[in-house]
């Protein structure tokens, strides 16, 4: 199923980096192949669609695709097989997809099963993220951007407002009374912002697609598709 909506992915990543770690360590055999796998594929209309594979050992797998420089990012999960060194990955939208195992990486196949060829061919190996680097470094992005993020009232001096983004995905409002954040979730650099607005007797749910431009442990950064930056600080208690 392919969503935006979902809870984060650091556990999953976490869990499925560490099978990597004591699988076979020359290579991808039949046992070997558990883990996380990345790569940069060609796009027409953007510099690329940065692409993660998780692949757990009970047949499930995970693809979390953002598209560079575009406030487009989706997830999509499923469960796979393997026979004679290609895996068929099929999504819970019933949609097919299909690996080749390599040495210490994925092949991405064309619809057909079959090897992409040609001058970009190389661009659709997907490497192995190294197990015991991946988990540490993705912990440190999620725990740069929960937290309570606020920015100034406009034309009320002293007062702030803003967004809570909590660690198991869940989302409130600072000081809005007629928006309610409930969720967030997490593509890349595409962050989605789940609530209510609520006003004139009515209630509207809303998904905000923002890009994360800057992100530090003091600061944060949103852009919206009309190049509208939100500059939020980092509320200290």
């Amino acid at each position: 199923m392919k969503t935006k909506f979902s809870l984060c992915l650091y556990t999953a990543i976490a869990v499925t980096a560490a099978m990597a770690a004591t699988s076979c360590k020359n290579g991808n055999d039949e046992t070997g192949y558990y883990g996380t796998y990345h790569a940069v594929m060609p796009a027409a209309d953007c510099p690329g669609i940065s692409t993660t594979v998780i692949l757990d050992s009970n047949g499930v797998y995970t693809i979390e695709r953002e598209y560079l420089e575009r406030f487009s990012a989706y997830r999509e999960t499923g469960k796979y097989t393997e026979n004679e060194g290609k895996l068929t990955l099929i999504s819970n939208d019933n949609d097919t997809s299909y690996l080749k195992i390599a040495d210490g990486a994925m092949q991405w196949l064309d619809r057909q099963g079959n090897e992409i060829t040609g001058d970009l061919a190389d661009s659709y190996m997907l490497k192995r993220v190294l197990p015991l680097i991946l988990p540490d470094k993705m912990e440190k992005e999620k725990a740069k951007i929960t937290g309570n993020w606020v920015e100034p009232v406009p034309g009320m001096p002293g007062q702030f407002q803003g967004i809570s983004l909590q660690s198991e995905g869940k989302a409130e409002s600072i000081n809005m009374a007629t928006l309610q954040y409930e969720s967030w979730d997490r593509i890349g650099h595409v962050i989605f912002l789940n609530g209510k607005s609520i006003g004139n007797g009515m209630t509207i749910e809303f998904t905000d697609t923002l890009l994360i431009k800057s992100c530090t442990k003091d600061s944060l950064i949103l852009a919206s598709k009309d190049g509208m930056e939100i500059r939020y600080a980092k509320e200290t208690l």
